[in-house]
């Protein structure tokens, strides 16, 4: 926070010509933190851009914002992010061509070039942990003759729905045969790649979501509903004791089950083990067998719920 404080150490500049003089505040040159700091760098880079980089054409912008499990990939796996924004990068210059051979008359030698620049920011609004992409991408593409020297820009409309949703279900094809390539398999949320767990997950909630409870300047919490009541109330409000009572009285009576099983999915129905999935046990020979009756390791429950890729020689 002292960046920029003349107060912890300046320079002192005086042109020798006009006698203007300055006091220059000492940076501390740090990464990502230090608003003094990126602040100067936020308008350097824009500086270079519009200055030396994007030419005096069409520029539009695309964000592409990433599942959460990749996103957490990405902000420690610097190697992988290279690869995720070249998916994205080919498939926004090929529906640019595209676009471009059905609008223009472009001969068979002539060469099409797009050209784009990405800022790779790794904060969301919340200056949470959200590794995302935002691409400044001419809007248009540069023909290039070399017969006859000649480089001319071939602007395009601003893309249709139906463009947009090609180029993204194309960079999630892209995204997934790179991701396989590197033997990292399915990188979707959980969520996604499988509905059922996510009911399951649902029906399975505790009954306080933590992040929609608030606590008050009062001392009181306010609890954020999901949808809002008709008469348009968003928060309920407890006192600490009134939402410990609310709680205490959704604790079950001991040895009182809450998870029922019917028909043949009932533990004693004489067809369940013929439809239920096939009990995965563990097949490494360094470690004791698996009951199929036992509860998974803590490490397959961090891998199934947040893709965190966590050790399999873990105990737990």
């Amino acid at each position: 926070m002292a960046c920029g404080d003349p107060s912890r150490g300046f320079v002192h500049l005086r042109c020798s010509s006009c006698s203007h003089e300055r006091i220059l505040a000492f940076s501390c040159k740090r990464r990502g933190v230090c608003s003094s700091c990126t602040g100067r760098r936020m308008n350097e880079v824009a500086a270079h851009l519009t200055d030396r980089v994007l030419p005096p054409v069409a520029t539009r912008q695309w964000v592409l914002t990433l599942p959460y499990s990749l996103r957490y990939r990405l902000a420690c796996d610097r190697k992988l992010v290279g690869p995720v924004l070249r998916a994205f990068i080919k498939s926004t210059f090929a529906s640019h061509r595209r676009r471009i051979r059905s609008r223009y008359a472009v001969a068979q030698n002539v060469n099409l070039q797009p050209g784009s620049v990405t800022l790779i920011q790794r904060f969301g609004g919340a200056i949470n942990l959200n590794v995302h992409f935002h691409t400044l991408v001419l809007d248009g593409l540069y023909a290039i003759d070399h017969k006859a020297g000649t480089i001319d820009f071939l602007p395009l409309p601003a893309p249709t729905h139906e463009e947009v949703l090609a180029v993204l279900t194309d960079t999630a094809q892209r995204m997934a045969r790179t991701l396989e390539a590197r033997g990292l398999g399915d990188d979707r949320d959980a969520d996604q790649a499988d509905p059922l767990a996510r009911i399951c997950r649902y029906t399975a909630r505790p009954a306080v979501a933590v992040e929609r409870l608030e606590e008050l300047t009062d001392g009181r919490l306010a609890y954020a509903l999901r949808t809002p009541w008709h008469d348009g109330t968003t928060h309920v409000v407890f006192e600490p004791n009134e939402l410990m009572a609310r709680l205490a009285a959704q604790i079950p009576p001991p040895r009182a089950h809450q998870l029922r099983y019917h028909g043949i999915l009932a533990p004693a129905a004489a067809y369940r083990d013929k439809v239920v999935p096939p009990q995965v046990r563990e097949t490494d020979p360094n470690k004791s067998p698996v009951p199929a009756t036992a509860r998974p390791r803590w490490a397959v429950l961090l891998r199934n719920t947040f893709a965190v890729a966590a050790c399999d020689r873990l105990p737990w």
